[in-house]
C-alpha cells in the first residue's frame, strides 16, 4: 500500500470518526430541531427521535437485586424495542453494557449500567467475560433470515466505504 493510499484511508477514516462523533453529541447541546413529516431534523440534517413519554416515571431498582438477568440478543433482533416495551410496563431503567449516547439522551438512562439496579442487562456477547456475573438470561431470537438481512446491510456498508475509499485512490 503507498503513501498516498494510507492518507486517504486515514482523511476517509477521521472524516467517518468525526460524523459519528457529530451525530452522538448533536442531542446533547441543545441543537434546535424542525418537524419534517414523521420524523425531527436538527440543525445538522440529522433525524432526531422526539422525547419519550412514558407510561410510568422510570425508577432504579432499590435495594438493587443480587441477581442480574441479562437480556441476550443477535444485533438486530429487537433487544432495544424489548428493552422499551419493559421500561414501559414496569417503570424499571434497563441497562446495557454497551454506551450507546444516542439511546441514552432519549429514554435509556442506564447505559452501561451492568448491576443489580436495572431491570434486565442488554448484551449481543457470548459467553459473558464474567461468567458468574448474570444469575439469568432472556434470549431473544428473531428470524434468522431477518437478522442475517441486518447483518448484511452493516457489510455491505462497511464494503461501500472501502470502495470509496479505493475510487478516491485511483481518480488521483
Amino acid at each position: 500500500m503507498s503513501r498516498r493510499s494510507i492518507i486517504v484511508l486515514a482523511a476517509a477514516v477521521v472524516m467517518l470518526y468525526f460524523s459519528i462523533i457529530l451525530f452522538m453529541l448533536s442531542p446533547l447541546h441543545g441543537a434546535k430541531s424542525a418537524y419534517y413529516g414523521n420524523s425531527y431534523m436538527n440543525h445538522f440534517g440529522f433525524r432526531q427521535v422526539p422525547s419519550v413519554n412514558w407510561c410510568k416515571e422510570l425508577k432504579w431498582r432499590s435495594p438493587p437485586s443480587p441477581n442480574v438477568v441479562a437480556l441476550v440478543s443477535y444485533p438486530g433482533s429487537g433487544n432495544t424495542w424489548l428493552r422499551y416495551l419493559l421500561q414501559q410496563a414496569t417503570g424499571i431503567v434497563t441497562g446495557s453494557i454497551y454506551m450507546d449516547y444516542g439511546l441514552r439522551v432519549h429514554g435509556f438512562p442506564a447505559e452501561n449500567v451492568t448491576d443489580g439496579s436495572v431491570l434486565v442487562v442488554k448484551t449481543h456477547e457470548a459467553p459473558p467475560l464474567e461468567p458468574d456475573k448474570f444469575k439469568s438470561a432472556i434470549l431473544l431470537i428473531r428470524n434468522p433470515r431477518d437478522a442475517i438481512l441486518f447483518a448484511m446491510v452493516f457489510v455491505h456498508m462497511f464494503n461501500n466505504l472501502l470502495s470509496f475509499t479505493h475510487l478516491i485512490h485511483s481518480s488521483s
